[in-house]
């Protein structure tokens, strides 16, 4: 919400504006009469802030409602790309009748936080699919590179928790030793994390992500809504049934 000091300011700066170029161009009667409006507004701001303020608001409100309705539409432009990507790598009930998207980057710590959330969710609802979008906007590609290529081995599970669950810090040789410990093909994981293949499926995560206004991470999509940041558990399983219920009727 706006400094109400700054709100009258600007308020004010702008009514005396309009008054001068009205005063400009009308005549002597009318002119006493605006000033007769002005001694009266002088002697009661608070009224005059109130109004200004509750104007704001509601517009303010409207902007909001309007984002809002244009996101979801949006939303629904790209529902091919968001929920029937076949290379993007997802977690829990394949055929779950809840689908859970979430835009993340294994430098963000609040990614880190939803990773337990979206940890617990799975574990408590046997009927919800997780699909994960790689979106490194910290510029960093390397962590999102090195675990899609662990994905085309069928381990992105796996490499992706041991990421979540670090500080985000690896170097080219810590990812190759932990794509060895996970028993994957080394040579293999080093030419798929250099591929074109895997650098331009982030790309269309990356112009996916901007074609839906998402400037954070880490970001979901649930149905037809953004929902920005790490929500915590319980108010996910209330958007999570909000969704159901929508869906059932």
């Amino acid at each position: 919400m706006w400094n109400k000091s700054f709100i009258i300011i600007v308020f004010s700066s702008f009514f005396l504006a309009c008054v001068a170029l009205w005063r400009a161009s009308v005549g002597p009667s009318a002119e006493r009469m605006m000033e007769s409006v002005l001694f009266e507004m002088n002697k009661k701001p608070e009224v005059i802030a109130r109004i200004t303020i509750e104007g704001m608001s509601k517009l303010q409100k409207k902007q909001e409602e309007e984002d809002r309705l244009g996101q979801i539409e949006k939303v629904r432009s790209k529902k091919q790309e968001l929920l029937k990507d076949k290379k993007s790598p997802f977690a829990g009930n394949p055929e779950g009748d809840i689908v859970v998207l979430v835009f993340f980057d294994y430098h963000c710590g609040f990614c880190r936080t939803a990773h337990s959330t979206v940890e617990k969710l799975l574990a408590k609802d046997k009927n919800l699919k997780v699909i994960y979008k790689e979106y490194p906007i910290f510029g960093d590609l390397a962590l999102s590179r090195a675990a899609l290529a662990a994905h085309k081995q069928g381990k992105y599970q796996d490499f992706h928790t041991i990421l979540m669950k670090s500080d985000g810090t690896f170097s080219r040789e810590a990812l190759v030793d932990l794509a060895r410990k996970l028993k994957l093909n080394v040579k293999k994981f080093n030419a798929d994390m250099n591929s074109m293949a895997i650098e331009n499926q982030i790309k269309a995560n990356m112009t996916l992500g901007r074609s839906l206004d998402i400037t954070a991470t880490p970001t979901f999509v649930l149905g037809d809504t953004v929902i920005p940041g790490a929500l915590p558990l319980e108010d996910f399983q209330r958007e999570i049934r909000k969704e159901r219920v929508q869906k059932s009727n």
